[in-house]
């Protein structure tokens, strides 16, 4: 069964789906759920409220992020870092988020970078998986451009299985540039290999053994 589940959620990428099945994505959220009411560390205690709303929480305060930095710098203070998570939904204690804003601004000039943010609410990972997802970004990046395009995915993605392809409502190049949006933070159109990785960071969370998220990226992408 939790192959089956795993599998499921990854065919569901790839333009296949399977509504029986227990979504992986929700079991993520459950599980960053269970620990805001047992992580202490502040920073555990943020990545768990941003991943308990979606397996795309990383992608989300880089919108924000984004929209916050209005000359361009590259950084916020602490009052904009705090208008950021507000604005993806995490109105926390001031107390809880000035302690992770402390321990994200490492020099203690009173700025953070958007680098500096997502490194530390990043979820852990094995470098095996994280080889293993650089080996799937690799194949897909076929002409070594450093991102994945619409382009990439033809003959890869099989966009002809997504139910609004087969009744008609979207054309190939309609779902594939939907799926791309899966993964697109910054919204380009294509896909980096900083978005393509975080989003599978986020998903291994959700994966404890190391044999399943090997077998199913593997045979997601036939690797």
């Amino acid at each position: 069964m939790a192959v089956k589940h795993h599998r499921s959620t990854l065919s569901k990428h790839l333009g296949w789906y399977d509504p029986d099945v227990i979504n992986v994505e929700a079991e993520l959220r459950k599980k960053f759920a269970a620990r805001i009411k047992t992580a202490t560390d502040p920073i555990e205690v943020l990545r768990a409220h941003c991943f308990s709303q979606c397996i795309t929480g990383l992608k989300s305060l880089t919108r924000a992020f984004t929209k916050a930095d209005k000359d361009d710098s590259g950084t916020l203070d602490f009052r904009e870092f705090q208008r950021v998570l507000i604005r993806t939904g995490l109105d926390l204690d001031e107390k809880l988020i000035r302690k992770a804003f402390s321990q994200v601004d490492t020099n203690s000039d009173g700025i953070v970078s958007f680098e500096e943010t997502t490194a530390a609410l990043r979820p852990p990972v094995a470098s095996h998986r994280l080889e293993l997802v650089q080996r799937v970004f690799l194949k897909l990046d076929k002409d070594r451009s450093g991102y994945i395009t619409l382009d990439d995915l033809c003959g890869v993605y099989n966009a002809k299985k997504h139910p609004k392809y087969l009744n008609g409502e979207w054309s190939e190049d309609r779902v594939t540039m939907e799926f791309i949006k899966t993964f697109d933070a910054s919204r380009d159109g294509k896909i980096s290999e900083d978005e393509f990785r975080d989003y599978y960071v986020a998903l291994s969370a959700s994966i404890d053994n190391d044999a399943y998220f090997d077998l199913i990226m593997r045979q997601a992408w036939n690797l």
